[in-house]
């Protein structure tokens, strides 16, 4: 109502901003403030008793300070990519000991173990023996020989009377190898023995059998199966050697020489390596020995297979001292002891008593290790066999016999139960059970290394 009642010269005048905000509609409650114009710039209002502080600007960020902050997020970084690789070995290096079911194809890695060849087989006598088996021989050819065809000519009054000479030829090698399965350590001894025989220059063929080489396989895998007869014609003027235990080559009912030897005496130049010690020999291996040269399965005996082949004699002494024969309860029922049930407590304290006389306290410290790793390989096996030392500082595989281990069941069929791995690990003393396992260690240290 005020309002209305102005006129309008005093709002032209300008008593509106005092009489009406000031007075009437907005009354101040503070009239110690003065009255600021929007044209007036505003002033600070500094009190005398109040220190004035200065406004000091922030100091540039230097180049240094940046170098150090990235050389630090570097060194950061390199340490969490460090952590987490550490973190993913030992996640990987946990795969190899553990023992799962799966329906997935497993993934399968060939561990390369180095520098044990040598000792396994002996350099310089094998030198000697791969000299001895290249040694060439004579063989009949097409060509004729000039000289003695005339001399037979002129001697029958000068009818044509051809003489063909002779060609010298290096030999070749066939190998027959019975294999049980495809980690049969039996086999894979031989496999090592070919393999340097053929690095040394010597021409073998070689196929792999199952108790009897009617039906053979290449070693290569690519071709096919073969029968014994369709190998003979094809190597037929190849000198075959056959790697097998000597009571294969006898039927276990009539104890008589079974019939597909017969095929063997095709051949010309023929041998029987035997993994039976000479010591254990008998009648079996007499007999074979009219129609075959029988020798045992080691550098001795391929020595004397060189000078035989070379020279038709030989002069070494086979004998290497007196030695247990295999356990008759491990040879005569080997698919026994290779069963997950648990024998009976009896049975197996005297199979791992009559181990221990076969292969000796080094030889058996041999096996026990191998059954600390879930798996039995080849490779593994002699590499437990170089780097573990006995109490003289000398390695398992310096003074005990590879041959002997692979004999037994669970090295030729590539399995060992349960049961039995439990007993051969309590067997360990600490110490022992220390070193296995810090060998398997640094083992699988290189493998997961190579791997990444």
């Amino acid at each position: 109502f005020f309002f209305k009642q102005k006129t309008a010269y005093e709002i032209i005048a300008g008593d509106w901003s005092s009489d009406v905000c000031s007075s009437d509609l907005f009354p101040s409650h503070d009239t110690s403030q003065p009255t600021v114009s929007p044209s007036t710039p505003i002033q600070p209002t500094v009190s005398p008793s109040t220190p004035i502080q200065p406004t000091i600007p922030p100091k540039p960020t230097t180049a240094t300070q940046e170098w150090q902050t990235n050389i630090a997020f570097f060194v950061l970084a390199l340490c969490l990519i460090f952590l987490g690789w550490r973190l993913w070995w030992f996640w990987r290096a946990q795969l190899f000991l553990e023992r799962r079911s799966t329906r997935q194809q497993p993934e399968l890695h060939n561990i390369s173990i180095d520098s044990f060849k040598y000792n396994l087989l002996p350099l310089i006598p094998f030198i000697q023996i791969a000299r001895n088996l290249r040694q060439r021989i004579r063989i009949s050819s097409n060509d004729l020989d000039i000289n003695k065809t005339i001399e037979a000519s002129l001697s029958r009054g000068g009818w044509l009377t051809p003489i063909y000479g002779f060609r010298q030829i290096v030999p070749e090698y066939l190998f027959l190898i019975d294999r049980s399965s495809f980690r049969d350590h039996q086999a894979k001894f031989a496999d090592e023995i070919i393999d340097n025989l053929r690095h040394n220059g010597v021409f073998v063929t070689s196929y792999y059998f199952d108790d009897n080489p009617l039906i053979c396989f290449p070693s290569d895998g690519v071709n096919h199966p073969q029968r014994l007869k369709e190998i003979a014609v094809k190597h037929h003027q190849h000198r075959v050697v056959i790697i097998t235990d000597v009571d294969n080559l006898y039927d276990s009912a009539t104890g008589e020489i079974e019939s597909w030897v017969s095929q063997i005496g095709t051949w010309s130049d023929r041998a029987i390596l035997t993994p039976k010690p000479i010591e254990s020999w008998g009648y079996h291996e007499l007999e074979l020995a009219q129609q075959f040269i029988v020798l045992p399965t080691n550098s001795n005996g391929f020595q004397i297979l060189g000078q035989l082949f070379s020279q038709g004699k030989a002069n070494f002494f086979l004998a290497e001292g007196n030695q247990t024969p295999l356990p008759e309860i491990l040879r005569t029922r080997p698919h026994r002891w290779i069963e997950n049930s648990l024998p009976d407590a009896e049975q197996i304290d005297t199979v791992l008593e009559s181990l221990q006389q076969y292969l000796g306290k080094d030889g058996f410290y041999w096996l026990s290790a191998c059954a600390v790793y879930p798996e039995l390989h080849w490779n593994i096996t002699i590499y437990l066999g170089n780097a573990i030392k006995t109490e003289d500082g000398h390695s398992l595989l310096e003074t005990s016999s590879v041959i002997n281990l692979a004999r037994l069941p669970w090295f030729r069929y590539g399995y060992m139960p349960n049961w039995l791995r439990d007993r051969l690990i309590k067997t360990f003393t600490q110490n022992q059970e220390r070193t296995i396992r810090s060998v398997l260690q640094n083992l699988l240290i290189t493998a997961v290394m190579r791997l990444s």
